[in-house]
This record gives C-alpha cells, sequence and structure tokens, in this order.
C-alpha cells in the first residue's frame, strides 16, 4: 500500500529490533512482554508525527496502552480482518521466532492459541476507522 500511495513505510517491529539491537523473541526472553509493550509504544509515539507513512504494527500495539486512541487521532486506521484457518496456513508457513506469543505452536495448538487472541484483541481491531475482510 505504501508503495501505491507513494508514501515511506514503517514496520514497529523492525523498528524496535533496530533500536535494541535485539530479535523481539530475544527481548521477550531477557526484559518480558512488558518492556517489549513499553517499546512498542515509544516506537509508535515516534511515528505519530510523521505524515505520508504507513505503519505496520505488530499485533499486539493496538491492544496495550492508549495506542489504538493515538492511531485513530493521528491517522487512518485499517484492520485486515482474517479468519483463524487463513492465519494458520500463514503462521505455519513462516519462522516463528519473530513471533514469540507463537513461537513452537503447531497444529491445533496453534490454531487455539490465535482464536484465543483473536478473542482478546478483537475489541480493539474494531476501534480501527476501516475493516477489510
Amino acid at each position: 500500500m505504501a508503495v501505491t500511495l507513494n508514501y515511506d513505510f514503517a514496520d514497529t517491529d523492525d523498528l524496535i529490533e533496530e533500536c535494541c539491537n535485539k530479535t523481539i523473541s530475544e527481548i521477550f526472553t531477557t526484559e518480558g512482554e512488558k518492556k517489549f509493550r513499553q517499546y512498542e509504544r515509544d516506537v509508535l509515539h515516534s511515528l505519530l508525527h510523521r505524515e505520508n507513512l504507513v505503519v505496520a504494527c505488530g499485533g499486539g500495539l493496538p491492544c496495550f496502552f492508549d495506542n489504538m486512541e493515538k492511531m485513530n487521532a493521528c491517522g487512518a486506521t485499517i484492520y485486515l480482518k482474517a479468519d483463524t484457518e487463513l492465519l494458520v496456513q500463514r503462521i505455519e508457513k513462516e519462522n516463528n521466532k519473530h513471533r514469540p506469543l507463537l513461537e513452537g505452536k503447531t497444529g491445533l495448538e496453534l490454531r487455539l492459541h490465535i482464536e484465543s487472541l483473536l478473542s482478546e484483541r478483537e475489541q480493539y481491531y474494531r476501534q480501527a476507522q476501516v475493516i477489510r475482510i
């Protein structure tokens, strides 16, 4: 989408890894999820003032602090909704080391965990200004 709009692109997870000089999994392991969520918030806040920027955020980012409110106040937010089966297929194809909450999970365990995360997070995702299925 960024290319189509001729906008810059930023991925919050990539920026966190760059700033911390650690992978997301290393941050979770050495500093914990709470600290990772603080890093997410800090990176998000550093991007809010920028114009002509498409931001890809991790699935948990909208669900913590006032992140979703901040995103809605500063730009257009889009929830690209996918069903559990599609998400399972995509995740099983990739290496989960960048998804510490899903790392090591496969098959039914992965499916159940994704369903649980979506159930918890849906209330935040639905606050997006645009929802696409």
